[in-house]
């Protein structure tokens, strides 16, 4: 899973690129192909329910601060995409 999800973030760098190149149809085909290696990763969990897993494992951590942000994170690492977890636990210690 890591290696696919390497492979999307360098998929949707090089569109973006392109977009800004004006090369739209360099960018397509980065972005289809984004798409097939999708495919390949489970479901990507809801703001919903990655709320719930940062509120379980603020619990099971007993953090307090943002300094302890990484013991949170690092319960939650595998199992979500850690920009994402990292907004909200910022908003939930801070």
């Amino acid at each position: 899973m890591a290696i696919l999800d390497k492979l999307i973030k360098q998929r949707r760098d090089s569109a973006q690129q392109f977009r800004d190149a004006d090369r739209l149809d360099l960018a397509e085909k980065e972005e289809m192909d984004m798409g097939i290696l999708q495919e390949y990763l489970p479901v990507a969990l809801t703001k919903t329910k990655i709320a719930q897993l940062i509120d379980e494992a603020i619990s099971t951590t007993d953090a307090q601060s943002m300094e302890e942000m990484g013991k949170v994170m690092g319960m939650l690492k595998p199992r979500a995409d850690m920009s994402q977890v990292s907004t909200l636990i910022k908003q939930k210690l801070s």
